[in-house]
């Protein structure tokens, strides 16, 4: 165990060896800044004043560099103690919602192709999460935990997942092989993420979202929608084909009803000779064909190259980097 202190605050927290800074922080109540947890974001970065670390392999090069670590700067999700430690790092100005270990019961699993699991598990209470979060799952087997974001807005006692099957992906190949079924028992720890949205916020929103990341974006979405906001918000999806875009229809559907949000679906790899008559090509396509986005807020949730690339198209369309908010979906890392 290792004493983590926070430059300038008269808090501090203990700190195992097998366990990141980052998480040593959140697991007791500090608002750090943070969103991926993977090495990705680099939302999580914080000065080392003092003390030893060991940073996992897997960071982004385009986020944090060499120069910023001879400057004496970490990653907080990578970093793991190995003496006591000092650190300089904003905290936010508001914590998430307090971070919990659950058992959740599976109710039903349905499936959108051969790529797509539509996970419900309930809880037994309502579980405390804001739209835009995930949680970690664990399998039986053991091993590294694996992170879904939420697929339904918060205030429910079930929680709703969209699962891309991974070769070699524990939880994947388990219900790819009907080895989770329902009325089986997983454990789930989380909310994680700050991955937020302000429904009162006057600010046209833009989401892009790839395969199984558009579940966060519903989520977002829905509890928008659940607070009555009045944002204009436009939504574009990618996916493969119409097997894995089904895993909307229902959002769609109500998205239909509301005013001020546009659904703008968008498949890569369905048939020439299908009935598909909407958007074809890749997301980052069908979101050029947007105007100027000044003043605009955006989201992106998907595969690291998707959020690059429309990450690059926005602020060419003039949104702040400062606004634009990614969640590249990664793999898990393994702890030390």
């Amino acid at each position: 165990m290792f004493t983590l202190v926070l430059d300038g605050s008269d808090q501090a927290v203990r700190g195992q060896a097998d366990q990141s800074v980052l998480d040593a922080c959140l697991t007791q109540g500090l608002a750090m800044p943070y969103n991926c947890r993977s090495g990705e974001c680099g939302e999580c970065v914080a000065r080392l004043v003092s003390g030893r670390v060991h940073e996992l392999p897997g960071a982004d090069p385009a986020t944090y560099t060499d120069a910023m670590r001879r400057d004496g700067l970490i990653l907080t999700c990578l970093s793991f103690p190995r003496s006591d430690l000092e650190l300089a790092v904003p905290l936010r100005d508001h914590a998430s919602p307090q971070i919990r270990e659950f058992d959740a019961v599976f109710e039903r699993i349905a499936w959108f192709g051969e790529r797509t699991a539509h996970v419900v598990v309930s809880t037994p209470e309502a579980i405390d999460f804001r739209g835009g979060q995930y949680f970690e799952w664990f399998a039986p087997s053991g091993g590294t935990a694996r992170s879904y974001s939420a697929a339904n807005a918060p205030g429910s006692d079930r929680l709703e997942f969209l699962v891309r099957i991974y070769p070699g992906g524990k939880v994947s190949a388990m219900l790819k092989r009907h080895e989770l079924a329902p009325g089986d028992v997983v454990t789930l720890r989380g909310p994680f993420g700050t991955y937020e949205f302000s429904p009162t916020d006057s600010l046209d929103a833009v989401f892009v979202a790839g395969g199984t990341g558009i579940a966060p974006v519903i989520s977002i979405v829905e509890a928008a929608l659940a607070a009555s906001s009045t944002r204009q918000m436009s939504v574009f999806y990618g996916a493969r084909d119409q097997a894995e875009l089904r895993c909307t229809e229902a959002f769609a559907a109500r998205l239909q009803r509301q005013a001020n949000v546009r659904f703008v679906p968008v498949l890569s790899e369905e048939p020439a000779d299908s009935d598909w008559t909407g958007e074809r090509g890749t997301v980052v396509d069908a979101l050029a064909t947007l105007g100027d986005q000044f003043g605009a807020v955006a989201y992106l949730c998907g595969p690291p190259v998707m959020v690059d690339k429309a990450t690059a198209l926005l602020e060419r369309r003039g949104v702040m980097h400062s606004d634009i908010h990614c969640d590249k979906f990664v793999p898990a890392h393994e702890a030390p």
